[in-house]
């Protein structure tokens, strides 16, 4: 089953699993917010660790914009009405609700390390994996 990737999800699996990272990326999915979220998560880590700022910062956006290349993007356009009633209906933010509505959509397993987004998604009988369970499944299939 192909997934869609939160960034949580791919920040810890690039973090934990540097070399297996772009082979369980590849072909999988993002949406046009990861790219974003994933530049505030590399900024603000940068910030509060007081690292040399903005050269690391740069490194590590290039490393991230080289890993999200292999990955497809979900179409939302027609969607985000849905978003907002999916962000009522289980009290999410529109961000994460975006996420739980592309999966539901695009019948997509959702991979996430956010608790909350994880229990809404599978009240809406979404398939839910954090990183540990997606590399178990995916180690029992190699």
């Amino acid at each position: 089953m192909k997934k869609l990737f939160d960034a949580s999800a791919i920040i810890l699996l690039a973090k934990n699993n540097p070399q297996e990272v772009a082979e369980l990326l590849k072909n999988n999915f993002i949406l046009d917010l990861t790219v974003y979220e994933i530049g505030n998560t590399i900024w603000k880590l940068n910030k509060i660790l007081k690292n040399e700022g903005r050269d690391i910062a740069v490194e590590a956006i290039k490393q991230a914009q080289n890993l999200l290349a292999l990955m497809d993007k979900c179409e939302n356009a027609e969607t985000l009405i849905s978003i907002m009633d999916n962000a009522f209906q289980y009290n999410l933010t529109y961000y994460d609700s975006a996420y739980l509505t592309a999966a539901d959509d695009q019948k997509l397993a959702l991979i996430t390390e956010d608790k909350k987004l994880e229990k809404a998604a599978s009240n809406a009988n979404i398939h839910t994996y954090n990183i540990e369970e997606m590399l178990e499944s995916s180690n029992r299939y190699s």
